[in-house]
């Protein structure tokens, strides 16, 4: 007996009726985009790591380790090491201090302060950090410092006459101060979730136990995170070892010369001096994985404890006469990474030139409108029009792809799943100079001579910014639930159909906050300009360095603000405009859609 097969409305047949292999088919077109794209990414990774290896450790005789030989014993190499071993520990711990202060008194206490507490400690996110150490040179410069004129003038009231100083950025505590404050929003990213998801049962027994706030914190509260400030100690050495534009702005004028410096200065020498470049990079990546190793066995041997039934925030802790001083260390850390930096180059880029003294009356705009006008100048601007390309390129194409390989792997089996994830993950473990280094050793060359262009910057940047990209995309795929996708797959649709005209629409909040991040990482980035931009192709990091070399203080100023100001701009139309659910009214505001991504690496 033959049994008819159902219709749809119009005689159509029914989507169902297509069976499993129809299904199938409509997933493996889908693969066929994911599949590619993810080996495609793992060949960009490891073929230029192995690449550079191999071409400067071997030989024709074989193994050859005379480049790591001579990096070993060179002696700037041992002190730049070091240097950066003492970054990362004074730097490095404050900022994971601050940062765990922060999350807890943003999240647990009333020690906010409104928007400033939400902004300040993401703050150096979202301004090129190149930027915010230009302006605390302004600031802080030994003798043409705004703050040293000004304390300068109050210490003259009371009788002390002062030549320089008192403050002297160009120095160690300089030099670790902006390394702080620049670390803090990669630390806190991670430890505020942490923060936010503590059952706070235990926290309210040990007040009702008579403790106070501060002991319930050192207690009960920063114990129960400990795996979360493990997490955030090694993104911190991460990112302050592979770090240069602090060192390269203000390391130079301490004369303290950083293992990024040092590995971005040899690549910049001969073809020996690439080879002892890669050789350094990899003592690098050495060290980073024995950080990662030894947190890995303290999280493993750390007792942790899991507290059973459904958590709660609790009340919110009264702090009392610290509510102040709270709020005032929110204000200040606002005011060192944004207002302060951000003013002095506005004061600088309207003076004459740079002195310690302000006076309005001397205010010009003429250095800004040349900016956009001159002819005889076209550094600057040509620059910032190759980073804004490359910002708007790069950003979109390492989203894009991070998106379809999540999308890709939620549908996918576990393994396929776990490798897609690992894939998108590597170049978190490997610092970003070590990415630039090797893709410079395999495309500067022949057969592709990439070298300085426009393309090696973007390969680059794909490989950079994809662990930021794709756990941005899994943050946003996450608040989308299945029953629309399931429904659209019954209907007939394809996978591919079903995401581009549901799925991604609906994780639209998350991408393009993600987006805006990107964007304004590659803009400000000074590591990949650094090592690949060339003479002829100009980006913002690489003009800033030139610019500062020369000594041109007042264009250094505009283009670090224009930079910052449109930094700030793509920003806030992301979260503003543009980050809303289709159908989403313009009064609802970004908090319904998904959480900012995590854009530390």
């Amino acid at each position: 007996m033959t049994t008819a097969s159902p219709t749809a409305p119009g005689g159509r047949r029914a989507p169902q009726a297509r069976g499993g292999v129809a299904r199938r088919l409509r997933l493996d077109t889908f693969a066929l985009i994911g599949l590619p794209l993810v080996i495609a990414l793992l060949l960009l990774i490891v073929v230029p790591l192995a690449n550079a290896v191999i071409r400067s450790f071997t030989g024709p005789a074989g193994i050859d380790l005379a480049p790591l030989t001579s990096v070993l014993n060179d002696t700037a190499f041992a002190t730049a090491f070091t240097n950066t071993l003492i970054v990362i520990g004074v730097a490095g711990t404050s900022a994971i201090i601050l940062a765990s202060l922060f999350a807890w008194l943003n999240e647990r206490t009333d020690g906010t302060l409104g928007v400033v507490s939400s902004l300040a400690p993401i703050m150096p996110l979202l301004i090129p950090p190149v930027a915010m150490s230009i302006g605390w040179m302004f600031l802080a410069q030994s003798f043409a410092g705004f703050l040293n004129g000004f304390l300068r003038g109050v210490l003259g009231i009371f009788g002390t006459q002062l030549a320089s100083g008192p403050l002297d950025i160009g120095s160690w505590p300089g030099l670790l101060f902006l390394y702080t404050i620049a670390l803090v929003p990669f630390a806190y990213v991670v430890i505020t979730p942490a923060f936010r998801n503590l059952d706070a049962s235990m926290e309210e027994a040990s007040r009702m136990s008579g403790a106070g706030p501060i002991r319930t914190a050192l207690r009960i509260s920063l114990p129960l995170i400990g795996p979360a400030i493990l997490s955030a100690w090694l993104m911190v050495v991460i990112i302050a070892a592979a770090m240069y534009s602090i060192p390269a702005i203000i390391g130079s004028m301490a004369r303290i010369q950083t293992l990024s410096v040092y590995i971005v200065n040899l690549t910049a020498s001969s073809s020996a001096g690439m080879t002892r470049a890669v050789a350094a990079a990899m003592v690098l990546v050495v060290f980073l994985a024995g950080v990662w190793a030894l947190q890995r066995w303290i999280i493993s041997r750390q007792r942790q404890l899991t507290i059973s039934g459904k958590t709660a925030r609790g009340a919110v802790v009264r702090l009392g006469r610290w509510r102040r001083p709270a709020q005032a260390l929110n204000l200040a850390y606002f005011m060192a990474v944004a207002v302060l930096p951000l003013a002095a180059l506005f004061i600088v880029a309207l003076q004459p030139f740079w002195t310690a003294t302000i006076d309005p009356s001397r205010f010009k705009i003429d250095a800004i409108t040349n900016f956009f006008t001159s002819n005889t100048n076209k550094l600057p601007r040509e620059a910032l029009s190759t980073s804004l390309r490359l910002g708007a390129v790069g950003a979109t194409l390492v989203l894009l792809a991070a998106t379809i390989l999540v999308t890709y792997a939620h549908h996918s089996g576990r393994t396929m799943a776990n490798f897609i994830r690992g894939v998108t993950k590597i170049p978190s473990a490997i610092s970003g100079l070590v990415i630039a280094v090797a893709i410079l050793f395999t495309f500067a060359g022949p057969p592709l001579s990439l070298k300085g262009s426009f393309l090696i910057l973007l390969l680059a940047y794909l490989v950079m910014f994809m662990p930021q990209a794709s756990i941005a995309a899994e943050s946003a795929r996450g608040q989308v639930g299945d029953d629309l996708l399931e429904a659209s797959h019954m209907a007939g649709a394809s996978r591919l159909r079903t995401s581009i005209r549901i799925l991604w629409p609906l994780m639209r909040p998350g991408l393009v906050y993600a987006w805006a991040m990107i964007f304004v990482l590659i803009l400000g980035d000074l590591i990949a300009a650094s090592v690949l931009a060339g003479s002829g192709n100009q980006v913002v990091g690489s003009a800033i360095i030139e610019i500062y070399v020369g000594g041109i203080f007042r264009d250094l100023a505009v283009l670090s603000m224009i930079v910052t100001i449109l930094a700030l701009v793509v920003v806030g139309l992301a979260v503003t405009v543009f980050s809303r659910r289709p159908g989403q009214s313009r009064g609802a505001g970004v908090a319904d859609g998904p959480a900012a991504p995590t854009i530390a690496s």
